[in-house]
């Protein structure tokens, strides 16, 4: 109830001052209407252009008490066109002419912001030489009910404290971009020289280095002696197997399915594990020479080169 007390004491009070710069303008407003008086005998056809501002600034007019009403009178007291003020004041006329018909909707940056609207209102009324332009601009916006559209002081307040807030911690941000960088780029360069997919290749399947035999083929596969021996490991069942060279290097570790033939080194040092030998059969020459072991009984670090001391099991010519 006090803010609302104190608005329209203010606005009493700017009502007052605005009164008493109009009535001193009513003399020349006087001369001006004698003036167009005397035309209007001597020219009957320029009736229609009389004293336009008298409608404005009579006791009885409608809307007379209105602030757009009145720097348009103050503008006319003066002489000048809407042209003539935009030229004056360096605002553009339509933006006057809303001025003056209180629309101040069709200004820039209505209705966020307030600062074109009080700006070209206070030129606007040093440029007509109206008294204490501030008032002008608080009843302006009093009359258009934009006083209620500003801010309150805990408002203000509260702005003011979150841009001093954001001021001193601007740092933050940057930094934080600045780890959270750091740390993918330590990642990145970790896995490239890391390069798991390598040691995944190499543990699970052929290496890169390994020699010719070590490929496995399907059974429809035409194969080649790859070896003088000619002695190739065929799966008899789906079973895992592994083949390690005398260095350690595995070149096969795998499950290999029915069919699946491998051909390893032989004269090397090469052995095979396997978690059932009786999945597996050697063959050499197209004859079997049995399994690596009975079914079902794993072997470990079971020496290739022994089979090359197998002779070939009766009836077993299988190259039909």
């Amino acid at each position: 109830m006090s803010n609302a007390a104190n608005k329209d004491g203010e606005g009493s009070e700017v009502i007052a001052r605005l009164n008493s710069a109009i009535e001193e303008l009513n003399p020349a407003i006087e001369e001006t209407v004698k003036d167009q008086a005397v035309d209007d005998v001597s020219t009957p056809d320029n009736t229609t252009n009389t004293a336009p501002h008298l409608v404005v600034v009579a006791p009885d007019a409608v809307n007379a008490e209105r602030m757009g009403p009145r720097l348009r009178a103050a503008r006319e007291a003066k002489g000048w066109t809407l042209e003539t003020a935009a030229k004056e004041t360096r605002i553009h006329k339509d933006y006057l002419g809303a001025i003056e018909d209180m629309m101040p909707n069709l200004l820039p940056g209505m209705p966020k912001s307030q600062s074109y609207l009080r700006g070209y209102l206070s030129n606007y009324a040093k440029a007509l030489s109206l008294p204490e332009p501030q008032d002008v601009v608080q009843r302006f916006l009093n009359e258009c009910g934009l006083l209620a559209l500003e801010p309150t002081e805990e408002e203000l307040k509260e702005k003011a404290k979150k841009q001093e807030f954001a001021q001193k911690n601007s740092w933050i941000a940057p930094v934080v971009i600045s780890v959270a960088l750091t740390l993918i780029a330590c990642g990145a360069g970790a896995v490239y020289f890391l390069k798991p997919w390598e040691n995944t290749s190499a543990s699970n399947n052929n290496v890169a280095t390994a020699p010719l035999e070590n490929t496995v083929y399907s059974q429809s596969t035409v194969l080649a002696p790859a070896s003088a021996s000619d002695l190739s490991l065929h799966a008899l069942t789906r079973a895992w197997v592994e083949v390690r060279g005398s260095d350690g290097t595995v070149y096969l570790s795998r499950e290999l399915a029915p069919g699946d033939v491998y051909i390893p080194r032989v004269g090397a040092g090469w052995t095979i594990t396997a978690r059932d030998g009786g999945a597996f059969e050697w063959r050499m020459s197209g004859k079997s020479l049995g399994p690596i072991a009975e079914a079902g009984l794993p072997v470990y670090s079971h020496a290739v080169d022994e089979a090359l001391s197998r002779q070939p099991l009766e009836n077993s010519d299988l190259t039909n």
